[in-house]
């Protein structure tokens, strides 16, 4: 019996030693040196043992499984930090002006390049636009789980990322492609990080200064196939420059209170009843219908891609009118949807009907082929020279918009005449709406029932004095629309008055309907 108690101590003091990860040579009965210790003992401190040896072995699972969440964490972050998607579309337009700026041959190692050191760049203008914004995109909805603001991210982190992708695109660009794309990238990270993101807190030119941005990366991409900037690349940055309006005045009406809380100058929350926020998108959504055909006129691509961008514009500009003729959050998402097929469509388009670049087009060829292209004898101004170049350019664009404006208006239940009126409410107006919606109404068009014809001088002295006013609303304006996620699908709260303001008075005709409650001329470029 004693034996078998020694031999059993033995076998539990192996078992300790084997938990601790000792070594054990010659166990026997009893070894010198060994603490003489009863089976109780022993078996207490193998269950102590084995307890640490588990709780040791799931720290240790536990630390991996940490380790890999914070990798994933950190990615997730980084991605945050550039803005990584917007950044891949940046860096998307860019390989369209790339492929459009080539010749017969594409070069794919310099596709890669260009798109690889514009992406860098974008990282880097991203990352230090929110560097700037961390305060501000700490009272955002939207932002406020941004790496910086969360605290996730250190600021001198962020500012070395932003250094490392910044100096590492422009570097690729540099040497894998050419000085002027390279200077185009440099620019372009100091107009979006030094003047657009303070003036997103100064002022509701912001916008127009992100589109500018917006409209470079074809550019570069251009400029690293070709060696130069010529006529064709304009045609791209029109494209990118219009297309950012409609997108961002649709995503500013979504998100406008949290733009307030955050201390942002947009329209959106200068604007009380939405007309003049919608009316900024539904005249460039104008804008791109002729685009296809001036592409095809600098000879860029073929006539089907004319049609082609003439039905994706269609396509943009049919909500963008719904939503300047009702602004509402549901109006304002659908013009935000299509406004995100069609850049894709359009670039898809380019890139299936490009001419290969033979840099022989001049401005001459290109005003010729536009007056080829358009049965209108009243484009070609005589004389010649970049003055009467532009006119045509700027009448080519005028005439086509208009002539789709008004069947697509057909479509709608717009009539020419109210097309013919719209821009964008002024500030005297807005205080009209908000004071009287009688002098609204009288100080709308005036439609002679019994003709059925505008009166020409209520519309000019409507012109005059709108031209006469200053061109912002009041920053005290209230109103309306906040993010999708607090009120989907509201209608904006707009005023009483300004509801009838908006309506007309009682002399219209049935189905005319007075857009942007304001008179003047369609191509007002007043902001």
């Amino acid at each position: 019996m004693q034996c078998g108690s020694r031999g059993a101590a033995a076998g539990l003091w192996r078992a300790v030693q084997l938990c601790k990860g000792t070594a054990l040579q010659n166990v026997s009965t009893h070894i010198p040196g060994q603490p003489s210790l009863g089976s109780s003992s022993l078996l207490h401190h193998l269950r102590q043992c084995l307890s640490t040896a588990t709780i040791q072995q799931q720290a240790v699972a536990g630390a991996q499984q940490l380790g890999n969440s914070s990798w994933r964490q950190a990615l997730k972050d980084l991605k945050q930090l550039s803005k990584f998607r917007l950044s891949a579309l940046v860096a998307l337009t860019g390989s369209a002006g790339f492929v459009a700026g080539s010749g017969e041959q594409l070069d794919w190692a310099g596709l890669a390049w260009t798109s690889l050191g514009t992406m860098g760049a974008a990282c880097s203008a991203n990352a230090l636009n929110q560097l700037y914004e961390i305060s501000n995109d700490a009272r955002m909805r939207r932002t406020s789980n941004r790496p910086l603001p969360s605290g996730r991210m250190s600021p001198a982190f962020a500012a070395g990322f932003a250094l490392a992708s910044g100096a590492a695109g422009l570097g690729i660009l540099y040497f894998k492609t050419n000085e002027l794309t390279a200077g185009l990238g440099a620019a372009n990270i100091m107009l979006y990080a030094g003047v657009y993101t303070p003036l997103k807190q100064l002022t509701v030119a912001n916008t127009w200064v992100g589109a500018l941005v917006g409209a470079i990366p074809p550019l570069m991409g251009w400029a690293s196939a070709a060696g130069q900037l010529e006529w064709g690349a304009g045609v791209l940055a029109a494209a990118l420059f219009s297309w950012q309006m409609p997108h961002f005045m649709a995503l500013a009406w979504l998100c406008k209170e949290d733009y307030m809380r955050g201390s942002f100058r947009m329209l959106s929350a200068l604007d009380s009843t939405g007309k003049r926020t919608a009316g900024v998108g539904f005249r460039h959504a104008l804008l791109l219908l002729p685009l296809g055909l001036v592409a095809h006129c600098a000879n860029v691509a073929t006539p089907m891609f004319g049609w082609e961008a003439a039905s994706l514009a269609a396509l943009l500009a049919l909500p963008a009118a719904s939503f300047a003729r009702a602004p509402s959050t549901q109006g304002a998402r659908s013009l935000f949807r299509a406004s995100l097929l069609y850049l894709p469509l359009l670039m898809l388009g380019l890139v299936v009907h490009r001419v290969p670049n033979d840099h022989t087009m001049d401005l001459q060829q290109i005003r010729e082929r536009a007056v080829a292209a358009v049965p209108f004898r009243m484009l070609d101004v005589e004389g010649s020279g970049i003055g009467a170049a532009a006119l045509n350019a700027y009448r080519l664009l005028a005439a086509s918009a208009v002539l789709t404006a008004a069947a697509g208006g057909r479509v709608l239940g717009i009539s020419t005449s109210a097309l013919g009126e719209l821009r964008c409410p002024s500030k005297a107006q807005c205080k009209a709406a908000d004071q009287d919606s009688t002098s609204m109404t009288t100080s709308a068009t005036h439609v002679l029932p019994e003709a059925g014809i505008s009166s020409s001088s209520s519309s000019s002295s409507n012109s005059s004095s709108s031209n006469a006013a200053p061109t912002s609303v009041d920053s005290d304006s209230s109103g309306a629309t906040a993010c999708p996620s607090e009120h989907d699908g509201q209608q904006p709260q707009v005023g009483a008055q300004g509801a009838q303001g908006v309506s007309g008075s009682q002399g219209h005709p049935q189905g005319v309907v007075e857009l942007a409650g304001g008179t003047g001329p369609l191509w007002s470029w007043r902001r």
